[in-house]
């Protein structure tokens, strides 16, 4: 996966439902089946990661802040590992 590419959330950490009782501030398995597009994959030799722009906004989550300063400068995106998306090749 590259930068620009469209992508759809299959899991969330390679699960598909939560397997611990999390705040609703981690629940990131919300996400499962949401699209959006990798804007920044510099961090995907190193850290397995890609930062995805999502189609809507997450703000509606009321996530805790993991990339407050990324986040800032791309509204509705997180660093997402790759093994947990798929390209999007719906129209």
């Amino acid at each position: 996966m590259k930068t620009g590419d469209k992508v759809k959330m299959i899991t969330y950490q390679g699960t598909l439902k939560k397997v611990y009782d999390i705040e609703p501030g981690e629940d990131y398995w919300q996400l499962i089946g949401s699209k959006g597009r990798i804007i920044d994959d510099s961090d995907l030799e190193n850290e397995g990661t890609v930062f995805v722009r999502f189609n809507h906004a997450l703000h509606d989550y009321k996530f805790n802040a993991h990339n407050e300063e990324r986040g800032m400068m791309f509204r509705n995106s997180l660093s997402i590992l790759e093994s947990d998306l798929e390209l999007d090749t719906s129209h």
